[in-house]
């Protein structure tokens, strides 16, 4: 049986600072992304996401739990989400993320003045700020060298 999601994608995220970052474009990241997080949702490797196996990943896709909403993402109306499909509205989804972590940035500027030079001995001394870090995914692309350090460690 696959790992949770959630789980698999925080270790995939802490791998992306494994990848130069000249040798990928954000764009190639994200679709990256977008595929991982379709891949390991596909329960049973069938190339399609059923609404069962969305509700094994109840906290994962909340979205697609509403029916009207996986209806709305299901374009071809044959009761199952393709790659295309869910790239559509998962892209969709990051943007929205984007906006939300960029907000979530500035506050945290306000609260912790010198989180813009974070290094790993600060944020050890702030684990509410590296838990809220961690799962921003702009600053985890803009800190490539602190996403290399191993999780158990990061994630105090």
């Amino acid at each position: 049986m696959k790992p949770l999601v959630h789980t698999t994608l925080l270790a995939l995220l802490c791998t992306l600072g494994l990848f130069p970052q000249s040798s990928f474009s954000q764009d190639k990241l994200s679709n990256w992304y977008i595929e991982e997080v379709f891949l390991l949702a596909d329960l049973n490797e069938d190339k399609y996401l059923s609404e069962s196996e969305i509700l094994q990943l109840r906290e994962n896709f909340a979205y697609y739990q509403n029916p009207e909403y996986f209806e709305r993402t299901d374009k071809n109306k044959d009761g199952y989400l393709d790659y295309p499909e869910f790239r559509y509205r998962f892209g969709q989804a990051l943007v929205h993320r984007q906006e939300i972590d960029g907000k979530e940035l500035k506050i945290l500027s306000e609260s912790f003045p010198y989180f813009e030079d974070a290094a790993y001995k600060y944020l050890k001394r702030h684990p509410e700020l590296t838990e809220r870090l961690m799962n921003n995914l702009i600053w985890t692309r803009e800190h490539p060298d602190l996403m290399t350090l191993p999780c158990p460690v990061i994630l105090l």
